[in-house]
């Protein structure tokens, strides 16, 4: 399957068919695992574990903790939840609320054939003194992204169930049952398995225009068709798998180099085919090609290359466990020389940010079902992910670019300068454009950690057995 029609058909299934349907085979169950390794890692070091579940006294729990959690979000007011499913015929939403508000609709992780817990931690396994923090869960979402569309290609159904682990004391108590220590982020059920059918409606989108912005917050995003003539664009097409192992930071644009605006567009619209929570479109992206901008990144690159770099060299190298030490020493010299000016030198750079509290639904009990953030950062990176995917198959080069955004002052600088309101979180910047020339050291690839070191069967702690 090319990369296109994976991202364009990938959607959230709730209905599986349990044991009247197939068994995902071993074999296609390590390879959706493996894909998640493939994923944007911070300073190389995996943020994210995944915990494994095939027992079905666990699904069982999931199911239940779902329900009685969806019972209470949903169940408060019809209005709200009818707004989020205007995109269906009005004949049938009262019947699709219904099930829903009862808690049935949430109860599928029983019928999958595996579910996946990703857990998350913010800075508490971390060396970094940058406080990574809602990053973090974006990168895990873009880990699950490529797990995601790895079971699409296969044929597979998948959808993330939020509810289970949406509240405080249900995620205390499953924390306890499996283990998971109170230091990592347990982030929903992803839940696979053979799907009844495919989903016939939906699901809905935002238009470019609604959700992405001009080099400064509230300058609306005008599509090239609506800006110059048409042209005719041939599409290059890419495998999915191919696609997802290509993608790789890069250090050095070939500055000058300027990124077709309809690749642009191509790389936003696939952001916007990606998990959409309570169908809010709770992101929105800004497009930055202005100097000023990009040179404001570029030195607050340099200044946090300079705190990480210099401050420990044992620490870089640690990082870098593919490199002898003499290159460490040049990685470290070309990056204090070199590597901050990738900002600068590519082509455009987009900036996603999401909204951390954009929901209706009241506290309910001291706990907090539907308002919890790591949802909408997770779902956020899952978009962020379809965009360097998309870049990789339109052969872009891309580079994610965090010390602008995860530390406090510099992102209250950024948050000024382009006025981005308080409700909405800077979440990364995705740097675009053409490949230059780097020293070998620099492109040569870190070494992704081996499936057994990043997930756990059943427990916190069992190390991942191949099943094949």
């Amino acid at each position: 399957m090319n990369i296109w029609e994976c991202i364009y058909t990938r959607r959230s299934e709730r209905r599986f068919k349990g044991d009247k349907g197939r068994k995902i085979p071993a074999k296609e169950v390590e390879e959706i695992l493996d894909a998640a390794r493939y994923a944007f890692q911070i300073e190389g070091i995996p943020q994210w574990r995944f915990l494994l579940i095939f027992d079905q006294d666990t699904k069982n729990l999931l199911a239940e903790f779902a329900q009685e959690v969806a019972h209470m979000i949903f169940g408060i007011s019809y209005e709200i939840f009818g707004g989020h499913i205007w995109y269906l015929p009005e004949d049938r939403r009262p019947t699709i609320a219904e099930y829903t508000q009862t808690g049935e609709l949430w109860k599928y992780p029983i019928e999958a054939d595996f579910v996946v817990i990703p857990c998350i931690t913010k800075g508490a396994w971390f060396d970094s003194r940058v406080p990574y923090m809602e990053q973090s869960t974006a990168v895990g979402g873009m880990a699950i992204q490529n797990m995601w569309l790895t079971a699409n290609k296969l044929g597979w159904g998948a959808g993330c169930n939020a509810m289970p682990l949406n509240d405080l004391r249900r995620r205390e108590l499953f924390s306890t049952f499996t283990g998971v220590p109170m230091s990592w982020q347990m982030c929903a059920a992803y839940c696979f398995g053979d799907k009844v059918s495919a989903r016939s409606v939906g699901p809905s989108r935002a238009s470019l225009e609604g959700i992405a912005f001009n080099e400064h917050w509230g300058n609306r995003f005008v599509r090239s068709g609506f800006r110059t003539e048409s042209s005719e664009i041939v599409i290059p097409t890419k495998d999915v798998t191919e696609t997802i192992k290509g993608v790789h930071n890069c250090y050095k644009f070939a500055a000058g180099a300027e990124v077709e605006d309809w690749k642009l567009e191509k790389m936003l619209h696939c952001g916007i085919w990606s998990p959409n929570p309570e169908n809010l479109n709770h992101w929105r992206h800004i497009v930055i090609r202005d100097e000023k901008t990009k040179q404001y990144v570029a030195d607050c690159t340099k200044e946090a290359y300079v705190l990480e770099h210099k401050s420990s060299f044992e620490k870089t190298k640690n990082h870098l466990p593919h490199l002898s030490e003499d290159q460490v020493i040049e990685y470290v010299e070309w990056m204090m020389e070199e590597g901050w000016k990738y900002p600068l030198e590519c082509d455009a750079i987009i900036l996603t940010t999401f909204a951390k509290d954009w929901v209706e639904y009241a506290h309910i009990g001291g706990t907090l079902p539907g308002g919890i953030d790591y949802i909408w950062s997770t779902a956020t990176g899952c978009g962020i992910q379809n965009m360097r995917l998309a870049a990789q198959a339109l052969g872009l080069e891309t580079q994610i670019n965090l010390y602008s955004i995860a530390e406090f002052r510099r992102n209250e600088g950024l948050v000024s300068q382009l006025g981005i309101p308080g409700s909405w979180v800077p979440l990364t910047m995705l740097c675009v454009g053409e490949a230059g020339d780097a020293p070998d050291f620099i492109t040569k690839k870190r070494p992704k950690p081996p499936v057994k070191d990043v997930v756990f069967d059943e427990f916190w702690g069992i190390r991942h057995t191949p099943l094949a």
